[in-house]
């Protein structure tokens, strides 16, 4: 028995019994092939960003190559606040807001929160790092505290601060030292 009900020649049918689907405007298919939905007993071609589809061709169920799949979608980058992982975009973990190539990567943090390399802190460390535009940066090296990332205010106790560096003893030029601070002779 043939799926057609109705047909224009022995190849071509415009119309199929139950549970067949016309497809290509001349096939009558069970299922629909990959890449169609059905609708209104017609197999219909999902968007060319969806491998696969469901009830509309927008509504992604898988995605074409190159492509990752999130929430019914298909994006060339995953949003935030999501990261890339096999072909699907996988939710961070909170307090990450974005996310680098796992979901506890943190490349941002929620509000309240402070990014530690790739981690999110509730306040930095007082020692050594210096709060600034949501993120914690580390001071130079040897420093208690910074003005920047390039510029200590505080040493260590066994070094001297000179023009924002931490040395072990201070240039020629600015012997005197006071509080820790290498300093030239006064005018």
């Amino acid at each position: 028995m043939s799926p057609c009900s109705y047909c224009t020649s022995a190849l071509v049918c415009t119309s199929c019994v139950t549970s067949y689907y016309l497809y290509n405007g001349s096939q009558c298919v069970n299922p629909c092939p990959s890449g169609t939905f059905i609708y209104t007993s017609n197999c219909q071609t999902c968007a060319s960003n969806c491998q696969t589809c469901f009830n509309t061709a927008t509504n992604c169920t898988s995605c074409s190559s190159s492509l990752y799949y999130y929430l019914n979608n298909c994006y060339t980058t995953c949003p935030i606040p999501t990261y890339a992982y096999q072909g699907s975009c996988t939710t961070c973990v909170s307090p990450c807001s974005s996310c680098l190539s796992n979901a506890f990567s943190c490349s941002s943090c929620i509000s309240g929160y402070y990014l530690l390399n790739i981690t999110c802190i509730l306040s930095c460390p007082t020692v050594g790092y210096l709060t600034q535009n949501g993120s914690c940066i580390a001071c130079p090296a040897n420093c208690l505290s910074c003005a920047s990332s390039i510029a200590c205010t505080i040493c260590v106790s066994e070094y001297l601060q000179f023009q924002g560096s931490c040395l072990v003893a201070c240039p020629t030029t600015s012997p005197i030292i006071i509080n820790q601070t290498c300093t030239g002779c006064a005018a």
